[in-house]
């Protein structure tokens, strides 16, 4: 009885939370020897629904999108910051490097840009990016319409929205612009709308996989 419960527990937290092993270059030591300086990319964000709400505003999700970028990219930097690393590396300050970005017509266009190109226009040894997705299983009734069934009460309180947010974390070398190590974790079943609780959960796992990290 014992043994099934610790089962059915494990299968559970295993809807919630999942992360992959994470991927490290056979060569990581050698090819990151040298590494002092480390960027960290705003993130490529996509958010979609399981179930698109009726009157989807495909401007103000993009809008979000760009806004969860910053928002990843930021907590990625703090997380990265706080960690004792093995090696005397450094974090480009955000917004030199948002700045620098900008300036070499990349910030809105990313992934039309090697690794190595991004590192060579940033002046830093290896580049960290981010793939961050989020899904919304349900979405809020329509109350503009309600139901002649439906009560005020109901009307009033807030529908329970839950989702799942991936997030994929990067590590390319400058020179050879080759993957060094790469990070993979999911989330299920939160509230969507808890928007820096989310991000914050997620990007605390790879944070402490880092391959430089202690």
């Amino acid at each position: 009885m014992k043994k099934l419960l610790l089962l059915a527990i494990a299968t559970a937290f295993g809807t919630f939370c999942y992360a992959q092993k994470p991927y490290t270059n056979p060569n990581f030591k050698q090819l990151s020897s040298q590494h002092k300086l480390i960027a960290i990319l705003p993130a490529d964000v996509k958010i979609t629904y399981k179930a698109q709400p009726r009157y989807f505003d495909y401007e103000a999700n993009k809008d979000k999108e760009i806004e969860l970028a910053y928002k990843v990219q930021s907590a990625l930097y703090t997380f990265l910051l706080e960690r004792e690393m093995k090696s005397a590396i450094g974090f480009q300050d955000l917004e030199k490097t948002n700045l620098l970005l900008k300036r070499a017509g990349m910030i809105d266009s990313l992934k039309s840009f090697s690794k190595d190109e991004i590192a060579k226009a940033l002046g830093v040894d290896a580049v960290v990016s981010e793939n961050y997705e989020l899904e919304h299983f349900n979405a809020r009734p329509d109350r503009t319409n309600p139901g002649p069934t439906e009560r005020p009460s109901a009307l009033a309180a807030p529908a329970n929205v839950t989702g799942s947010a991936t997030l994929t974390v990067l590590l390319n070398d400058s020179t050879t612009g080759n993957l060094l190590w790469r990070f993979y974790t999911n989330d299920r079943d939160f509230d969507v709308f808890s928007t820096m609780d989310t991000i914050e959960r997620v990007a605390k796992k790879p944070v402490k996989n880092f391959p430089y990290a202690k």
